[in-house]
């Protein structure tokens, strides 16, 4: 595991990392996003309570041979990312009334798409950040419930402490065309890190025109599939690690863990508007507990992107 004394350095590179990405104006086709998960939207703070994300995406260049008719692009995308994660009781210093750690993950993330045919397709990805302080989630989240919602401070007692974190990811897409404008779509994914280590699936049904993998996934290959579309889905996931929760493996630098939940579900719902210019997606996630000690059983979030195509 490694630490920096000197986390100003961890800040330069993932502001030159995240902008070097978004200077590679090298094809037409390209798209930058803000995604904001939050469930203020449904009177609760809590768990995970919220996460901000922004994306900049491109096609690749390739030579296209004319006898060739099968959809093998690639497509490569920039994450800036933020996760916040707090327990029921944000006011408490008494650890024994505490059902979740607090905790914040900054990160970065360098993803790969490639499509196989119109069916098929698969990414991996890196992601390397810090949690702890330097995640800027305690600042962040105090300045919102002091500056805005005129809410008490929140103590963020005995947080996931500050350390570097790495993990990879893998997932392969499918999506099946069950009638005109009705498509079952597929995500199997994997993680493998310091910070998690899980395996899952995403399924669902849309409804509506799509060249889509996924509900949320690359928003270039959803560009031209104007109108309204739906989606109803799952995810399932049996996570081997969660650092949020429990800790570090390689060290107990953590004052305040819980035993994790490894396997955990939610039901999605989402509605996506598009036009050859902007793609604006919404979707609620209702999902299972993390760990055990929760005193809520569910937990509900929204999530609000907009894309904008260049």
């Amino acid at each position: 595991m490694i630490l920096f004394n000197d986390m100003a350095i961890l800040k330069k590179i993932f502001f030159y990392t995240f902008l070097l990405g978004c200077l590679q104006f090298i094809s037409g086709q390209k798209y930058a996003r803000l995604s904001v998960d939050n469930d203020l939207y449904f009177l609760t703070d809590r768990y995970y309570s919220s996460g901000i994300f922004l994306s900049y995406g491109y096609k690749k260049i390739k030579q296209v041979d004319e006898l060739d008719s099968l959809d093998n692009s690639t497509y490569v995308h920039w994450h800036l990312g933020q996760e916040v994660y707090t327990p029921a009781r944000l006011q408490t210093r008494d650890l024994s009334k505490l059902d979740y750690p607090f905790g914040g993950w900054l990160f970065i993330e360098r993803e790969v798409h490639k499509y196989l045919n119109k069916n098929t397709a698969y990414a991996w990805g890196i992601q390397i950040g810090t949690t702890g302080d330097e995640s800027l989630a305690p600042w962040m989240q105090n300045f919102y419930h002091l500056n805005f919602l005129k809410l008490p401070r929140v103590t963020w007692e005995d947080a996931m402490p500050q350390e570097m974190h790495l993990n990879l990811n893998v997932n392969m897409k499918k999506k099946f065309m069950l009638e005109e404008k009705f498509y079952f779509l597929s995500d199997f994914f994997s993680s493998l890190g310091t910070q998690k280590t899980t395996i899952g699936a995403q399924f669902g049904f849309f409804m509506g025109k799509t060249n889509r993998f996924s509900f949320m996934g690359n928003p270039l290959k959803s560009k031209g599939d104007n109108g309204l579309s739906f989606y109803i889905g799952s995810r399932q996931e049996y996570r081997f690690h969660d650092y949020m929760i429990s800790g570090s493996l390689f060290n107990d630098s953590a004052n305040f863990t819980l035993p994790s939940r490894k396997y955990r579900s939610s039901f999605q719902f989402g509605a996506s508007l598009n036009n050859d210019k902007w793609e604006i997606l919404a979707m609620i996630s209702n999902t299972s507990r993390d760990n055990e000690n929760q005193l809520f059983f569910r937990h509900t979030y929204l999530n609000i992107s907009i894309s904008k195509y260049l």
